[in-house]
């Protein structure tokens, strides 16, 4: 048996529009998290659409400020980046955090949004699976070969001779955890990934994408699967009514929405810490082995509450 890993996203949304000094509170809030007891601090990415700062710059910050917690993408548009540069970048952040990089990357949903997203960076969308696919493949060959001239030819991504430097810190380079869910999505973690990262909204439907990704994982030939993880929205207090009523109003502010449609697509929860226990239970007996907490809240609040519960999660052990 051992513990369920607990991980903390940084909220950068709160940072959007902001000046410098709101980007340098949220470096001091993934300080604060390592010094809670928190597995890593995951940094979101969405360029261009809710003003969050650069992903990768955040993190090279936290890595001049920490010393133990893994820093992690949650998770960047790699098809968004020109592969090259960005195989050179995570190098560079993850030799420059001792090897404590770990990558979360996304495909992009199917909506106007990213589409415009896509537009803004100059990237075609229509391929952003298989640029992301060959993305991965590339970046790993360069990352198993630094100094070594490396080529690479597919649909949508290309590179010739191209000599990467620095090294990572870590032979092979950083683990790649992709999100994602849905039969496809499901396949490409199972045949690519080191880890998986979705927030399906039920333990039932989590059971059913994990078992599609462990088969994906056997029928290449893998010797184990990805790490199973769970990306969940909550709001702590010792009132539930309180807790309901805080994520009712973050998460419309978020995505002006309503509650009822993202809970519909995203793994939630308000309520007590005990409730939170007994709602992960499910989740872990479906095969959750990794828990990424979001907090709806202020974001002091937000972290301080969901650090009170770590333990106590990682008590439910497999």
């Amino acid at each position: 048996m051992s513990a369920l890993a607990i991980g903390y996203l940084l909220p950068t949304q709160d940072a959007a529009g902001a000046q410098g000094q709101r980007i340098g509170d949220l470096i001091e809030l993934g300080v604060r998290a390592e010094e809670i007891g928190f597995e890593a601090v995951w940094v979101p990415d969405s360029p261009f659409q809710y003003g969050l700062p650069e992903p990768l710059v955040v993190l090279a910050a936290l890595a001049a400020r920490t010393r133990r917690i893994t820093l992690a993408t949650g998770v960047l548009l790699a098809g968004l980046r020109q592969p090259t540069l960005l195989a050179q970048q995570l190098a560079s952040l993850d030799a420059l955090a001792g090897g404590r990089l770990r990558v979360g990357f996304g495909a992009g949903f199917s909506s106007p949004d990213s589409e415009r997203q896509f537009a803004a960076a100059g990237v075609p969308f229509a391929n952003r699976t298989r640029r992301l696919e060959e993305s991965i493949a590339l970046m790993r060959a360069l990352w198993f070969a630094p100094g070594e001239p490396v080529g690479y030819t597919g649909a949508q991504v290309q590179a010739s001779d191209v000599v990467l430097s620095p090294a990572p810190a870590r032979a092979g380079g950083p683990p790649i955890w992709l999100a994602g869910a849905g039969a496809r999505a499901e396949r490409r973690v199972g045949r690519l990934a080191d880890g998986w990262l979705p927030y399906l909204p039920s333990p039932s439907a989590y059971a059913s994408g994990w078992a599609r990704v462990q088969a994906a994982a056997a029928a290449t030939g893998r010797d184990r699967p990805p790490l199973p993880a769970l990306y969940l929205t909550v709001a702590l207090d010792r009132s539930a009514g309180v807790a309901r009523r805080r994520l009712q109003e973050t998460v419309e502010r978020w995505y002006g929405r309503p509650l009822e449609t993202i809970a519909s697509l995203q793994a939630l929860y308000a309520g007590t810490p005990d409730g939170l226990v007994a709602h992960l239970d499910p989740y872990v007996q479906a095969g959750v082995r990794y828990i990424v907490i979001r907090a709806a809240d202020e974001p002091r609040r937000g972290l301080d509450s969901a650090g009170a519960v770590v333990e106590r999660l990682a008590g439910l052990a497999h």
